[in-house]
């Protein structure tokens, strides 16, 4: 509030449950209102999911992923094929109407089940997680990679097959030269005897 008791500004914070021990933890924007609805800012499901209708910095946000906490590890197949799969796209969002990129969660679910996040009331995607994007993509490359090196490979053996080729058509092209030499040689000799 101002000196005068006005106020500048409002956040509600509180929860809303719907049965024992079901509910969320809220805070809704008001502006300079002092009662109604307001516009919710964040809420923190009882599942503990955090949402946020805005942007979210940070230093930094880190993911558990030690191996002790993993099992049944292994390491990604095809994951040039999963990339081939998804889709870059350039959108805008309906609620704000602000530019953007990034994937369709469906159409990701399709390649990467495990990178989506399913409403388990609806059963549709909600959610993408890009930060585990990361392990696809970094096979991927090493996928290229490898097929980078395989055609160096092949390109160092088929140019030393061309210079192979090329002294050995040299060579012929000196014989053939030594032996034109020689036949006009003797066709001068010949037309040297003619002339006797």
């Amino acid at each position: 509030m101002n000196a005068s008791g006005t106020p500048l500004k409002t956040f509600v914070v509180g929860a809303n449950a719907s049965g024992a021990n079901n509910g969320e933890f809220i805070i809704n924007d008001l502006g300079q209102a002092v009662g109604g609805a307001g516009a919710r800012r964040m809420t923190i499901t009882n599942a503990g999911e955090a949402h946020f209708t805005g942007m979210v910095l940070a230093p930094a946000f880190l993911q558990t992923s030690s191996l002790r906490y993993k099992s049944d590890v292994e390491t990604l197949q095809d994951a040039i094929g999963l990339v081939n799969r998804l889709r870059g796209v350039r959108f805008v969002w309906k609620e704000t109407g602000k530019p953007s990129l990034g994937l369709i969660a469906e159409e990701m679910a399709e390649a990467v089940p495990e990178l989506v996040a399913i409403n388990e009331q609806s059963g549709q995607a909600k959610a993408v997680n890009y930060a585990a994007l990361t392990a696809v993509l970094i096979e991927a490359v090493k996928e290229q990679q490898e097929q980078i090196r395989l055609q160096q490979r092949r390109t160092e053996a088929q140019q030393a097959q061309i210079q192979s080729l090329q002294a050995e058509l040299a060579e012929m092209q000196s014989l053939l030269n030594e032996l034109l030499g020689e036949q006009g040689h003797r066709t001068q000799l010949v037309s040297a005897g003619d002339g006797r």
